[in-house]
């Protein structure tokens, strides 16, 4: 807040100073009286109070990105001030809170614009979780001594080391503060500067685990900044523009390595299966991640063309890097030492991106455009040679590949799209698309997709309006090779989602009529599929439809209402096999299917009365949202495979119902009261039971920050200025 204080000091007195440039001395002429360019009356308003909020149940989930304690509150301030040559606006927004805004411009009018700004966003996980783990310095967790001992020993457990642990509110922000200035050289040309810098602070949950039957959570300390620049000259008249500018993005961690005691052993040891078991080491270690920072120069021009028609053309090339030191193999004392390849990462990647296009408009009815873009991601990391690794710090294997795999690949895009409007109001499009991406170190080399796409627009017209668009894209590659599977033990039928041969219809309609004045009816509907016919096992299908149906009315400046109602229904089926290797790896019988479906209701509802009565203005809402997801198990009728225990369905329940009035006491001065209503309720079998005991199975740490229901009331008192 001192910052801030300051940040905003200096800009009054960057104003002060200014118009006193600007006039000759400060707010007067030579002769005494105001000039024409003296600030005139100051605008703005100020909002304030006091607010109170009670919840029951999980307080965090309620106040995920935001803060909503109780007590006074300065909710909002606007000021200004205008003259015939500039002005200078203050805008804050939960001043002192942790989701606080600040933003301060000051512009010359044809000269220049200086803006500073400062946002906070707050991700509350969770209150009262819990953790005996203690940091010991940066990035660096441990367990009394005693207790590890205790736990390997015999004498104690895993659920006692998770009920003594420190209870907390694990929060993370991350806050942006930053400038601009724009300076104009002349009537054509300006340049720019952008300077902003990001911290994270806090913690956030991090798994840690040393094993297959030894989860573990911890929480992760964060303290990193982000530092970005950006700068450019640009120049324009009626008919080209042309743009130079350069980015670049600068970022430290001060937290990059993590290293966590383990509450299974005290002593270093190792053991065939101790990857499994997880009581193999003392300690565990992981990269958080590293330093890197990323530069690009870019140029664009746009200039007009014969026959109504408009050309541009983007180019950016930039670097991306990151030479931090590499962590060794492992800290597991029992294990040997590992010769590293090298001491650091002396990663490095090439970017180029373009973007060239064409528009015309040959004739009054027609439109055409051509768009070809390309994104080449060149890595020239070395390769980093491993012949053998520490899985999770318990146990040397060989690897399978060898080392790193520098990924690397090339995105081509072109799009030709033509609108013919044969009637006043009514437009047919039609468009083709074409991706093409020529990767290195994937299964699939090479990928091609053509969609074709079509639609109809009909609107301006005083009643009613019509969108719609269908789409159709085939996706296949070439260059696939089963036997690189087979060298890493995967199953040959397997088959990658994002670079798998897909076939996608998607449809979508929106119908807006006013049958009277004082009414609005909406209504709009959508489905999409997704198939995967060459993939005998991983994603199958990837099905979805929508439909939602809305009203307003306004049957004079006395009232206005809406309702809306809306569903959406996701489908998916995934195909996998549950064999170990030997036998059973080719069997067909040990083949089984996850069928997931979701639906998802919500619902909106609001009357506005801005004169219920004399200076007195009155406002109702409620939104609701229910989702229940349902993933069924499958198996073969001639399966091998044991009975299946199905998993209880995922729902989640959301209420927020608001009422706000205001009575305006004076022309400028308001009281206001304002009322929330929030209610949640939800049953996950994955996250609702992580809550407590804080262990699970005995043998893994959990923080307890799951999912669990809430009910909250949050009220304010408020008094708004406006001048």
């Amino acid at each position: 807040m001192r910052t801030i204080t300051l940040v905003f000091a200096v800009s009054l007195a960057s104003v002060a100073s200014t118009s006193a440039q600007a006039q000759g001395q400060p707010g007067a002429s030579a002769a005494g009286q105001p000039s024409s360019t003296a600030l005139r009356v100051p605008t703005g308003s100020l909002d304030f109070g006091v607010r109170g909020t009670t919840s029951t149940g999980d307080e965090a989930r309620y106040q995920r990105y935001r803060e909503l304690r109780s007590g006074p509150v300065l909710d909002r301030v606007r000021w200004g001030r205008t003259t015939e040559t500039g002005l200078f606006t203050v805008a804050l927004d939960h001043v002192g809170y942790r989701d606080q805004r600040y933003l301060a411009e000051l512009q010359r009018f044809d000269r220049f614009t200086l803006e500073v700004d400062w946002d906070s966003v707050p991700l509350f996980y969770g209150a009262g979780t819990r953790t005996p783990y203690a940091e010991a310095g940066a990035g660096i967790l441990r367990l009394p001594d005693d207790l590890q001992l205790a736990i390997q020993g015999g004498r104690s457990t895993i659920v006692d080391a998770a009920r003594g642990g420190a209870v907390f509110d694990l929060r993370q922000r991350r806050d942006t503060g930053g400038g601009r200035f724009s300076h104009n050289l002349s009537s054509d040309a300006f340049v720019h500067v952008r300077v902003t810098t990001t911290s994270k602070t806090g913690e956030q949950p991090w798994g840690a685990p040393f094993g297959f039957s030894a989860a573990n959570e911890v929480a992760l300390p964060l303290d990193s900044r982000t530092n970005d620049v950006s700068a450019g000259l640009e120049w324009s008249n009626e008919r080209a523009l042309l743009r130079v500018a350069y980015d670049g993005s600068f970022f430290g961690n001060d937290v990059q390595t993590l290293v966590f005691d383990n509450a299974l052993r005290a002593t270093d040891t190792t053991s065939g299966s101790a990857h499994v078991a997880g009581n193999g080491t003392s300690q565990g270690q992981m990269a958080i991640w590293p330093g890197s920072s990323a530069n690009a120069v870019s140029g664009l021009a746009s200039f007009g063309l014969p026959g109504r028609s408009r050309a541009h053309a983007y180019v950016s090339v930039g670097s991306w890097s990151q030479n931090e030191p590499l962590l060794p193999f492992t800290v597991n004392t029992a294990l040997p030492a590992a010769v590293l390849d090298r001491p650091t990462a002396d990663a490095e990647a090439r970017i180029l991106a373009t973007n060239l296009g064409v528009t015309s408009r040959p004739a009054n009815d027609l439109w055409l455009s051509a768009r070809y873009r390309l994104y080449d991601f060149d890595n020239r990391t070395p390769h980093f040679a491993v012949d053998t690794y520490a899985r999770m710090d318990q146990l040397l294997v060989t690897s399978a590949l060898g080392g790193s795999e520098p990924f690397g690949y090339t995105r081509n895009f072109v799009d030709l799209d033509a609108s013919y409007t044969p009637l006043p109001h009514v437009a047919f499009r039609a468009g083709w698309s074409l991706e093409h991406d020529d990767r290195s170190f994937r299964f699939v080399e090479q990928t091609t997709e053509h969609t074709l796409r079509g639609s109809i627009d009909s609107t301006g017209l005083s009643r009613w309006s019509v969108r719609g668009l269908y789409e159709y894209a085939r996706r296949t590659g070439t260059g696939f090779d089963e036997e690189a599977f087979s060298d890493i033990g995967e199953q040959v039928s397997l088959r990658q989602f994002d670079i798998s041969d897909r076939l996608r219809h998607r449809v979508s309609a929106i119908v807006q009529v006013l049958p009277a004045d004082s009414v609005g009816l909406t209504a709009q509907v959508g489905l999409g599929d997704e198939q995967r016919p060459d993939a005998l096992l991983g994603l199958q299908e990837n099905d979805f439809r929508f439909f939602t149906v809305g009203v307003d009315v306004t049957p004079g400046d006395e009232v206005m209402a809406g309702l809306s109602y809306g569903r959406e229904v996701y489908a998916s089926l995934q195909r996998s096999r549950q064999a170990n290797p030997g036998p059973q790896f080719d069997d067909p019988t040990r083949d089984w299917s996850t069928d997931a479906d979701e639906h998802v209701d919500t619902m909106t509802a609001y009357v506005d009365l801005p004169h219920v009565a004399e200076r007195t203005a009155l406002s109702f809402g409620y939104d609701y949202s229910r989702s229940r997801a349902e993933y069924l198990y499958l198996l073969a009728s001639n399966s091998t495979l044991g009975a299946v225990d199905q998993l209880r369905p995922v729902l989640n329940d959301l209420h927020h119902g608001q009422v706000e009035a205001r009575y305006r006491l004076t022309p400028r001065v308001s009281l206001g009261v304002t009322y929330w209503y929030d209610r949640y309720s939800v049953e996950d079998f994955a996250y609702d039971g992580l809550s407590a005991p804080f262990a699970y199975a005995g043998s893994g740490l959990f923080l307890g920050y799951g999912y669990r229901d809430y009910t909250a009331h949050t009220g304010w008192v408020r008094l708004i200025l406006d001048w």
